[in-house]
């Protein structure tokens, strides 16, 4: 029978979470000294940029179900698949900080204490788990590894508004509910949160399956654990359906969609649960493991059979139901978007960090596992499970690297444990040996020395440079004084274009904006005289350049004749005249000379 143990429960008694609010303090006061003065600079990626976008039209009074953005893919617009929850908890600080600090300083302050925010239920999940796996010591180690952890705190500095912050969080709460799921608390709790994850972004839809199986399974074994499924499971399929309503109109409550929930995610994740509870309730579906595997296995053909009939376009993931001609020219170029694999290719550095601590973890796991003898077995095969996942995305999209890393936390932290107790070690100085070589700052550490010493970095390579240059704010400020108009640009600058000046804008990287992407990627790949017909055809008034950023999907023999090579070199055709304001700066702007009003003009 596997059931969490008493003994491990009671070795949380000790005071450890007075070390949990010291460490928040901590890391939130270095994180704050060391990226707060950036915020003047940059933005941060796109993602942080089009979240500020939605939020000042929230601010200003759109609607809760309105997620349109007018000036971009205009006339048309976009309408973005997040979450509208994210925008009300941004407004609510920047309305808590406005009567001190005025609107630009609320906006600031908004985007500083965000990702902080959320950091603290993050490093809270971590302990828990930690305690549930090896009591208190293995807690106090967490949190402190919670602290040095360089990959896992990325989605936490100041200016990360974006939405992995809220999904990391929510994702490490769902799991303390499952590992310590013999407490009442535990099943409704678990799936609230479950509710949320999907409610916020249908990226958390794996850890919503492994919190779900984390119930179900031990289910199969022991009768009470059977019923705490069941109560999980009711409350997953009363809640689910309430996600869908907060985040849809009740006019798209039927429409299926593969990239945030909706009827086909929903359907099957409260069906499913409403399949576990029935099974649990009914007597005879539990008299026998035998037959609860039945019912279980019926609860989930269920769930599955839903959410592939509704839409069968989504098994393939949250793009799905994406254009295919954006991903030679956009998508198959996003850094993050590639897999462990490919980044090993192009950032092997980054690539190897990011895989060492999970692996590590997992390792110290299968120790744990191998000498536990006690009821703790179930919280460690959870965790086992959810580091495997973690490193699983890692490895299908390498963005997916900070979720790896806060699961392996705990785990690693239990591991140490052991190897204290295993190894026999007393002193004070033989403990911290382990603890200093588990580290995620001295394990990352070496992984970057030792792949830097094999594959050394180019110290002329432009890369970073100039990508922090065409995204940095003060980059955007002489555009942003040019007369109001259309602006086709590099797709990975078209967020930063909204946020930072009043244009309009062609394009964004947003696999819903698959015409915008199109067009102005044309704009730029194809030569000169092509070029002029689709501008003014797409009612262009404003071509911008980067030097870093070329078009996507064509080769070299068709780049050197395109216009974004003309420009680059300093060949501008005769229809565009340059803005000598621009010129200084990385970002070069083009006035398309007789520009025809964008009145009628629809992208082509």
């Amino acid at each position: 029978m596997i059931m969490p143990s008493q003994r491990s429960s009671a070795g949380t008694a000790g005071p450890w979470w007075p070390w949990l609010a010291l460490a928040w303090l901590l890391v939130a006061a270095f994180q704050m000294w060391s990226g707060a003065g950036g915020l003047d600079l940059r933005l941060g990626d796109s993602d942080d940029a089009m979240r500020l976008v939605e939020v000042r039209a929230f601010l200003a009074g759109q609607g809760w179900y309105d997620m349109a953005i007018a000036r971009l893919q205009p006339p048309d617009g976009y309408v973005s698949h997040w979450s509208r929850l994210i925008d009300a908890g941004l407004a609510g600080l920047y309305y808590a900080a406005r009567p001190f600090t005025g609107p630009a300083g609320a906006e600031w302050f908004m985007r500083l204490a965000w990702p902080l925010v959320w950091l603290a239920p993050a490093m809270a999940g971590v302990a828990l788990i930690a305690a549930r796996l090896a009591g208190r010591r293995a807690a106090l180690i967490a949190i402190a590894f919670a602290a040095v952890a360089l990959p896992a705190q990325i989605q936490f500095q100041p200016g990360r508004i974006d939405h992995h912050n809220v999904q990391i969080a929510l994702a490490l709460l769902g799991l303390a509910a499952a590992v310590w799921q013999d407490r009442r608390f535990a099943p409704p709790a678990a799936a609230v949160l479950a509710a949320m994850m999907l409610a916020f972004g249908l990226e958390s839809l794996p850890f919503v399956a492994l919190v779900a199986g984390a119930f179900a399974l031990p289910g199969l074994a022991e009768m009470a654990a059977w019923r705490r499924a069941g109560r999980f499971g009711g409350w997953l399929a009363l809640t689910t359906p309430a996600a869908l309503a907060i985040a849809l109109p009740p006019d798209q409550w039927l429409t299926p969609m593969c990239d945030q929930i909706a009827v086909n995610s929903a359907a099957a994740v409260a069906l499913g649960g409403a399949g576990l509870w029935l099974a649990a309730r009914l007597e005879a579906a539990g008299r026998s493991s035998a037959r609860r595997s039945l019912a279980l296995c019926l609860a989930a053909g269920l769930a599955a059979g839903v959410f592939t009939l509704v839409e069968p376009a989504c098994l393939a993931g949250p793009f799905g139901l994406i254009d295919p001609a954006i991903r030679p020219i956009w998508l198959d170029r996003v850094a993050e978007a590639r897999s462990l694999a490919a980044s090993l290719t192009t950032n092997p550095a980054a690539a190897l960090s990011a895989l060492v601590f999970p692996l590590m973890a997992l390792g110290l796991g299968g120790f744990l596992l191998g000498r536990d003898r006690g009821g703790a077995r179930l919280a460690l095969v959870i965790m086992l499970a959810a580091v495997a996942l973690g490193v699983a995305l890692l490895g299908a999209m390498i963005r997916t690297y900070s979720y790896a890393a806060w699961f392996a936390l705990p785990l690693a932290a239990a591991g140490v444990v052991a190897l204290w107790d295993g190894l026999g070690l007393e002193r004070l100085w033989h403990r911290a040996i382990p603890v200093v070589l588990c580290s995620p700052l001295v394990l990352t550490t070496l992984a970057v020395l030792a792949i830097q010493t094999v594959k050394p970095a180019d110290p002329h390579s432009p890369r970073s440079a100039r990508s922090d240059a065409c995204l940095a704010t003060a980059s955007f400020k002489p555009l942003a004084a040019l007369d109001k108009g259309r602006v086709a640009a590099a797709t990975n600058l078209g967020a930063h274009l909204l946020a930072l000046t009043p244009h309009e804008v062609l394009a964004a990287p947003y696999h819903r904006l698959s015409q915008g992407i199109i067009a102005a990627n044309a704009i730029f790949a194809s030569p000169p005289d092509v070029a002029l017909k689709l501008a003014r055809d797409n009612a262009v008034r404003w071509i911008v350049v980067c030097a870093k950023y070329p078009p996507g999907g064509i080769g070299d023999a068709a780049l050197a004749h395109s216009l974004w090579q003309a420009l680059k070199d300093g060949r501008p055709p005769a229809w565009l005249r340059r803005e000598a304001a621009t010129t200084a700066g990385p970002l070069v702007a083009y006035r398309v000379e007789n520009w025809s009003s964008p009145s009628a003009a629809r992208i082509r």
